[in-house]
């Protein structure tokens, strides 16, 4: 076989410039969701850090390591689309630190899995949005590289730190990120014990505890906040079996091994391998991923929906590891065509890279359609009746205020269910409900019947649903305004 039987690092570095811009380009234009604005609400910096931990990240369904990050960064980068940057901080000092710990003959593989990361769905999609999720992927992946050094006899001092640190940290970034700590730290023990050294498996067991001990404090102080019962739902074990393996299977297969074909195809003798027992690290890494599948399935059946596909992403730095590893150390006449799939596969996923779920620009264009006329006005909110009621608040003030919208000051924006009287004024908007569930006509019925209480004649308003009516304005229509 000649030199191109084997990955060429530069083409493929070359190639990955292509998701590279995508994720840049979808960053800037994606419009922010629901999501995002929950996560924007968390890291609010008109709040003080004492009043979010106290009544807001204490009864959150995430712990607070990234909000309490966002909260920092936002103080200088105030900006959505610069709120989003953050994720590049966190990939390039994950990937410092990475290759700081492999070693020099391990390097290709760190390239390999570094420029494959970058083309995957669980980065470009993630990096787009103001949420977690990176942060988590880097944290995880550290950890992945942390595995060989925690395998051997005597990891350094350094080692250890750094498994603490990422430990901690992953396990506060979201909870399900928690059981990929402990089962890491549980199968890196177990194969210790098997080698025959119980005090290597007893280091490992107290540094993993170690390592979970500030998530442990932290559910001490907010478990008791949170209603985790509210988070079930009425489906049957096997309507929820059937809902959560759906989630699983479509982020392994269609958002991991999809993300790039031909890496899979070429990759898949490590999967292989592992499955087999013959490379001890592939082994470790694939069986502390099936354990926290397993766990996050028997907790979501048996108490709490915690099965979601991006919860998932914590696993995924394990898997794109050994498919990154082996295809660095393998030759194969296909290794020519990785550069081109690399460049082309990013494209075919555009649709979710730029997603616009809850067509908010759209809703902020009919708003500046209006012009002048509307700025400084007096809109009618009608709050969505979930908790935490302060978010829709939050939220409604933030989209009605939005650059797109066309507004160098504030409107005055008053709770449609407080309001004893129609709004003041020559704009045509009447009253949003921002952020809804989709098509949920009980909600739109509660708020139409509230502006019929008011004097309003809804033959003589017009609603304009957008996002599949998760939005909505309620406008005057043309023929009836004076």
């Amino acid at each position: 076989m000649d030199q191109s039987d084997r990955i060429d690092i530069k083409k493929l570095a070359l190639a990955t410039c292509v998701p590279v811009i995508i994720m840049f380009v979808a960053m800037v234009f994606k419009p922010l969701w629901r999501d995002e604005y929950f996560t924007m609400y968390h890291g609010d910096v008109t709040k003080s850090l004492a009043y979010l931990v106290d009544l807001r990240w204490g009864h959150a369904v995430h712990p607070p390591a990234y909000h309490f990050l966002l909260w920092l960064w936002t103080h200088v980068f105030a900006h959505p689309v610069a709120q989003k940057f953050l994720s590049l901080l966190f990939l390039l000092v994950g990937g410092a630190v990475i290759n700081r710990l492999t070693p020099a003959d391990k390097k290709r593989t760190v390239w390999v899995f570094m420029l494959m990361s970058l083309g995957s769905w669980w980065v470009i999609y993630f990096a787009t949005e103001i949420r977690p999720y990176v942060l988590n992927f880097v944290l995880a992946s550290i950890t992945v590289f942390l595995t060989p050094k925690l395998l051997e006899n005597k990891p350094s001092k350094s080692v250890w730190v750094i498994w603490l640190i990422a430990g901690a940290l992953l396990s506060l970034t979201h909870y399900f990120s928690a059981l990929w700590v402990a089962s890491l730290g549980l199968v890196i023990g177990l194969t210790h014990l098997r080698q025959g050294s119980f005090f290597r498996f007893a280091v490992m067991g107290v540094m993993s505890c170690l390592s979970l001990l500030p998530l442990a404090l932290w559910l001490n102080y907010s478990l008791p906040r949170m209603n985790p019962e509210s988070m079930a739902t009425d489906a049957s074990f096997w309507a929820d079996f059937q809902t959560a393996a759906h989630q699983f299977l479509r982020g392994l297969i269609v958002k991991t091994f999809g993300s790039n074909p031909l890496f899979t195809f070429l990759g898949f003798g490590g999967l292989i391998a592992a499955v087999r027992g013959k490379e001890p690290v592939y082994r470790t890494l694939l069986y502390a991923a099936i354990l926290t599948v397993c766990i996050g399935f028997t907790i979501h059946l048996a108490w709490v929906d915690m099965v979601k596909e991006r919860a998932f992403i914590v696993i995924m730095p394990a898997i794109l590891f050994i498919l990154a590893d082996h295809c660095a150390n393998i030759e194969h006449k296909f290794m020519k065509y990785l550069p081109w799939v690399t460049a082309v596969m990013p494209v075919l996923f555009l649709g979710e890279y730029l997603k616009n779920k809850e067509k908010l620009g759209d809703l902020h264009d009919l708003i500046a359609s209006y012009g002048i006329v509307c700025e400084s006005s007096e809109i009618l909110a009608y709050y969505r009746p979930s908790k935490p009621a302060e978010f829709f608040k939050f939220a409604t003030n933030r989209i009605l205020n939005f650059e797109q919208s066309g507004f160098s000051s504030q409107p005055k924006i008053f709770d449609l269910r407080d309001a004893t009287s129609k709004v003041q004024g020559d704009c045509p908007v009447i009253a949003a409900g921002l952020l809804l569930p989709k098509r949920d006509q009980v909600m739109i019925d509660e708020a139409v019947t509230l502006l019929e209480t008011l004097g309003y004649d809804m033959e003589s308003v017009e609603a304009h649903h957008f996002g599949k009516s998760r939005n909505i304005l309620w406008v005057k229509k043309q023929n009836t305004m004076k």
